[in-house]
């Protein structure tokens, strides 16, 4: 199993907060496929998948930029 978490700062809010969690999710949605964000906490961002999600966690980073 593979996974990425992306912790956001509390003092982070409001439409820059959305904008985050946006780019976030648009990241994890490209040519190798699709995760959601499994979190309730919207400070906290957590992608999962299976072995065959490989490329698509791979390509998320990228461009989330980690």
């Amino acid at each position: 199993m593979y996974s990425t978490v992306i912790e956001i700062k509390k003092n982070v809010t409001g439409e820059t907060l959305q904008r985050l969690c946006q780019m976030a999710e648009n990241a994890f949605t490209n040519r190798a496929g699709s995760v959601k964000n499994s979190s309730k906490d919207p400070h906290r961002l957590i992608f999962k998948g299976g072995r065959t999600g490989l490329w698509l966690f791979r390509l998320g980073g990228c461009r989330v930029g980690g």
